[in-house]
Parts: C-alpha cells; structure tokens; sequence
C-alpha cells in the first residue's frame, strides 16, 4: 500500500492558488491553503526538486503576515500549538486516563500514516485541529512551551514541567512520561487515571536519515513506526482497569517540517 501511495509523488497536483500583493487572506484561509492546496503540491516539488519561484512569493507573503499576526494568532486557543494540551484542563473527570502522543518533528504530508495506523488498532477520530507552531519552529523551543502551556519555559527536564502543569492546570493527576515504546508497554495505571506523554522521537530521527540508499521509503519506514506505537497505545488501554469509555488518546506534534530544496 506504501510503495502504491508512494506513486502519487510522481503526479503533479494542481498549482496552488498565488496571492496577489494587493491582496490578503485571514488566518482560515491560510490554513486551508497550507493544507488542502500547499502541502500536496510541496510534497510533489519535493520528491521531483522542482523550485517554483512565483509560489515562493506567496511563502514570503505568508511570512511577513505571520510575523505581523503573530502575538494575536498566539493569544488565541483555537489557533495555537502552545494551548493544544489545554482539554486535559477542562476534563472533570478524576478516573480519566489521557494519553499524549507527542509526534516529534511530523511533516504534514506524513500525518496520515499516523492517522490510519491508529485506526488499524480500533481507534477512531473525533477532533481534527491545524493549529500554527511557535518561532522558532525548533524543539528545544516548542517542546518546553508546548508541555508546559507557557511563553518562555526553560525549567528542567521534560518530566518536572509535565508534573508542575499537572499541578496547576491537570487537577493535580498523576503523570507519566515516557520516552520510548518499550517504557510504555512496561507500565501499569492505577484504576484513579492519569496523564501518560509518549515522546515519540523515532520518526524524527528517521526522517534525518537516508533510508532511500537501504531500497525503502520514509512512507515504509514510518508506517512501521506507527504501527508499532498504535499497538503500544492499544495495549495500554487493554490493560487499564478504568472505564473504557473514559480514556482520550491526544495526537500532537512540536513543529512541522519539509525538506529544502537547494534554490531555497
């Protein structure tokens, strides 16, 4: 089904829309662009290397509103990575177990892989939000503020800020963070619930290699990946003696990212 999927790179999408100078598009609309009309076809420049100087125009249109926007794009929750943890502050329920996927590094175009790798599992999809990262788009940057709810966090290690935003904003539940695969399949919950964060860095660093020299794809390669996490996380939830009804999986990522092409 990869390899099959891995086709579609070879066909060129349609162009996406150019935004004139005299014009200007609002945050939706930015949004709906990036996903439905950009990343397809960024994806299709990326595996062919064809630079697009008049799209490139638009790229820079984005950016200078993005900087112009930016403290009121990040004020709001409906639109910020940095809030995309805060439901876990509005559950009431104490025997609640939550799951956090923290997908390191997930390009867009990847996303879903993920997606059906969960599904396989029993999953299903309730919410779907495209919200716009911090700057720098880098972890040590996001991943601090993105964990802790706050501009500017440095405090220690990933595990203390998760304990001290479970305090002030989690109902004081208990968490659990987890850096691998084999710590989560290790663990057992108590009946009460708690917050557990998976920070999934192994695709991450996939992306950073060059499996293509191996006679495999990244699609290959990270289906494998997740498909091993979507088991994982379903058997956690097997193994949980709380309601069934009450366990939510959070999927998030740090920061988005795509390959430059050298013209860039």
């Amino acid at each position: 089904e990869n390899k099959l999927n891995s086709l579609l790179s070879c066909v060129r999408p349609k162009r996406p829309t150019l935004l004139q100078p005299e014009e200007e598009w609002d945050s939706a609309e930015w949004l709906r662009w990036t996903t439905e009309e950009y990343c397809p076809y960024r994806n299709w420049q990326v595996h062919t290397n064809h630079y697009d100087e008049e799209l490139e125009k638009t790229i820079a249109l984005f950016s200078e509103w993005f900087i112009k926007e930016y403290t009121s794009i990040h004020k709001d929750s409906s639109l910020s990575l940095i809030h995309c943890l805060r439901p876990l502050s509005s559950s009431d329920l104490a025997n609640e177990l939550s799951i956090i996927l923290m997908v390191d590094c997930l390009p867009l175009n990847y996303a879903s892989l993920l997606d059906n790798s969960l599904r396989n599992v029993g999953l299903s999809r309730h919410n779907l939000h495209y919200l716009f990262a911090m700057l720098p788009t880098i972890t040590k940057f996001n991943k601090p503020a993105l964990f802790s709810g706050e501009w500017g966090n440095s405090g220690g290690d990933y595990e203390t800020t998760l304990k001290n935003r479970a305090e002030a904003d989690w109902n004081n539940k208990p968490v659990v963070y987890l850096n691998n695969l084999k710590a989560m399949s290790s663990i057992s919950v108590a009946q009460e619930g708690a917050v557990i964060l998976l920070n999934f860095i192994e695709g991450d660093e996939l992306l950073h290699s060059d499996v293509e020299s191996q006679n495999t794809t990244y699609e290959e390669e990270l289906s494998r990946h997740f498909t091993r996490m979507a088991e994982s996380v379903i058997q956690l939830t097997h193994n949980w003696t709380g309601q069934k009804e009450n366990i939510t999986i959070y999927v998030t990522t740090d920061h988005g990212a795509c390959r430059i092409l050298e013209e860039e």
